[in-house]
């Protein structure tokens, strides 16, 4: 497996190029994606706005949360 870093911006629609260098051709790749917050940290939480895009965004009437059941009831520890 040959691997290589590259760090780079998105363009101001979100979206991002990557080419690969060398003559062209078919490549199977792995992207992992980490972004930086305004600190320029890396951030583990989610971008910015993405909870409110996506929050409320199924609208199929039939999707309801299932019953969750009951704990199961343990001996005491001793």
């Amino acid at each position: 497996m040959n691997r290589m870093k590259i760090d780079t911006s998105t363009d101001d629609a979100g979206a991002l190029r990557i080419q690969i260098p060398g003559r062209p051709n078919r490549y199977h790749v792995r992207v992992t994606v980490e972004w930086e917050d305004a600190s320029g940290e890396a951030s583990s939480d989610w971008p910015p706005g993405w909870i409110e895009t996506t929050a409320g965004t199924i609208t199929d009437p039939t999707f309801v949360r299932q019953p969750q059941g009951d704990y199961e009831t343990r001996k005491p520890l001793e």
